[in-house]
């Protein structure tokens, strides 16, 4: 998982950048890092950044790392739920970016459903895009239940890219 993480960390920044880049925007940065329940996961179930600036953001992205891991699913429900409970401003545009490399839990410890994930990211007009990590076909497939009906979409990354 360590050269995934370090890509999508990679692909986050870049893409912050991107989106910072398009002109004078006022954008605000959160980030959530989620992991897995107990006992697979004892660090944490998610972790989350507040919305902030593009520093912020950069800063909270380089204190994550990967450990533990290899089973499989993942608290993807936690994750999306703790990004939902976030300060959105009202009338800005809403994008959640989900990455991950292993499925959400269904059922899961938290008692979520994707139904009712995807009701409380409509409610807030949340259009979630997702990107499958590692190549794994049903990662892809749980995500884009959750991704299409917010009008978002998923791409997949097979390998992660070298270090250069």
């Amino acid at each position: 998982m360590g050269p995934y993480l370090e890509d999508a960390k990679k692909r986050a920044l870049a893409l912050a950048g991107e989106i910072a880049d398009k002109g004078d925007l006022d954008i605000h940065y959160a980030l959530v890092a989620y992991r897995d329940h107990l006992p697979q996961d004892n660090s944490f179930v998610t972790s989350v950044q507040p919305f902030s600036t593009e520093q912020g953001f950069q800063a909270f992205l380089n204190t994550l790392y990967s450990s533990g891991g290899g089973d499989r699913p993942e608290a993807v429900y936690d994750g999306l739920i703790a990004a939902f409970n976030l300060d959105w401003r009202p009338l800005a545009e809403h994008i959640c970016y989900l990455i991950g490399d292993s499925p959400p839990h269904n059922p899961c410890l938290c008692h979520a459903t994707p139904g009712g994930v995807v009701e409380c990211l409509l409610g807030k007009q949340i259009r979630l895009e997702a990107v499958s990590i590692a190549g794994e076909v049903d990662t892809a497939q749980e995500f884009a239940l959750l991704a299409e009906p917010t009008g978002g979409s998923v791409i997949t990354v097979e390998r992660a890219v070298e270090a250069t």
